[in-house]
């Protein structure tokens, strides 16, 4: 995978943020449109608005710093489109869209990205990406989504990445 992402961005690479999505059952949601804009850093910036995911500080960017990042998707189990998989709209990563994208691309359907299991989808952060909930009787959806970006990116406010791995253990595969 390492390989695979420093020829799409091109240069040395870091990782910048990484979790586990697990749909099921009881946990179901779908996700409208949007654009990964946000990083995670080590403290938020005075003056910046304070995002907190997962116990770690978020700094939510305004341009296109992420433009050169890639996100990495790997299929746990199948995300198909009855499972919640992906859709995503092409060319919509050209730009930072802030808060137009409902107005702008709310009715789009976009086009579906399939995984089957054990396969690697990798895309750009700022292209528009979506998820419908499962309606299959797939007991999980599980992807492991981890993102990129060059070892030398800088984002402005004197915001600091943060400095991956993270502290916390991530749970062991078997025990999912």
């Amino acid at each position: 995978m390492l390989a695979l992402v420093e020829q799409l961005i091109g240069s040395p690479v870091r990782v910048t943020g990484g979790l586990l999505l697990d749909k099921d059952p009881q946990h179901n949601w779908e996700v409208p449109w949007h654009q990964d804009t946000g990083i995670y850093v080590a403290e938020t910036p005075p003056g910046e608005k304070d995002d907190v995911r997962g116990g770690l500080p978020v700094y939510s960017t305004r341009g296109l710093e992420l433009a050169g990042d890639v996100t990495c998707r790997l299929a746990l189990d199948p995300a198909l489109v009855d499972s919640g998989g992906l859709y995503v709209l092409p060319g919509t990563h050209r730009e930072h869209l802030g808060k137009t994208v409902a107005e702008r691309f709310g009715s789009e359907k976009g086009v579906s990205a399939p995984q089957p299991i054990g396969s690697a989808l990798s895309y750009n952060p700022l292209i528009l990406h979506r998820s419908e909930k499962m309606t299959s009787a797939q007991q999980h959806r599980r992807i492991l989504h981890l993102s990129w970006g060059p070892a030398d990116l800088r984002l402005p406010d004197g915001a600091q990445i943060y400095p991956w791995p993270q502290p916390c253990p991530l749970t062991p595969v078997e025990a999912l």
